[in-house]
């Protein structure tokens, strides 16, 4: 993480996730970092704000095509 060190912006647990398999994200500067909450020594996932919401916004597309509903919270857009 190039732009300012892990332990100093705010991380949340993905409403997703479950205790075997954690995965942590942050919103810094208009990118988002993803992690695994369980092993944070294997590095970040670094998503330019663009790239983060194309990723969401299929996942979301996705997950409502298999659903049928989107009504459910997910990762949220970074605003910088």
């Amino acid at each position: 993480m190039s732009k300012v060190h892990a332990a100093l912006i705010p991380w949340r647990t993905s409403s997703y996730s479950i205790p075997e398999e954690c995965v942590e994200f942050a919103c810094f500067d208009g990118d988002a970092f993803v992690r695994d909450s369980k092993n944070r020594s294997i590095g970040i996932i670094d998503f330019p704000g663009r790239e983060w919401v194309i990723l969401i916004s299929t996942a979301r597309l996705a997950r409502a095509q298999k659903s049928k509903t989107s009504s459910e919270p997910f990762f949220p857009a970074c605003r910088g």
